[in-house]
């Protein structure tokens, strides 16, 4: 397809094996292709107004993010608590007693 030209189709639907099911043929329709020549600068003026949009959204977000200083709670917790065995057991509200508690031991021989 050539640009700046005028490009028409008609639509004819039908079934090779049942004549009686085939549809009219449509009016044409019709589309033109924009030239190269408009379309290059719509294409920059549309990458400038964005870019004018977006740089000072961008900078006023890293300005925002430079000026909030990390706070004791949304610092990262220290290695060494995230390893604590101690922390990963959950408490449990009842007591439990050892003696509940059976083990069995599958030997492979």
């Amino acid at each position: 397809m050539a640009a700046g030209q005028n490009y028409c189709a008609v639509a004819n639907f039908s079934f090779p094996t049942f004549s009686m099911a085939a549809s009219p043929k449509s009016s044409p329709q019709c589309v033109q292709t924009v030239s190269q020549s408009v379309l290059l600068p719509a294409v920059c003026l549309g990458i400038g107004l964005t870019s004018l949009l977006l740089v000072p959204l961008l900078a006023v977000f890293l300005k925002i993010s430079k000026h909030t200083a990390p706070t004791s709670e949304n610092q990262p917790e220290t290695l060494a608590s995230v390893q604590d065995p101690d922390s990963l057991v959950p408490l449990s509200p009842v007591p439990v007693d050892p003696c509940d508690i059976q083990l069995e031991f599958a030997s492979h021989t």
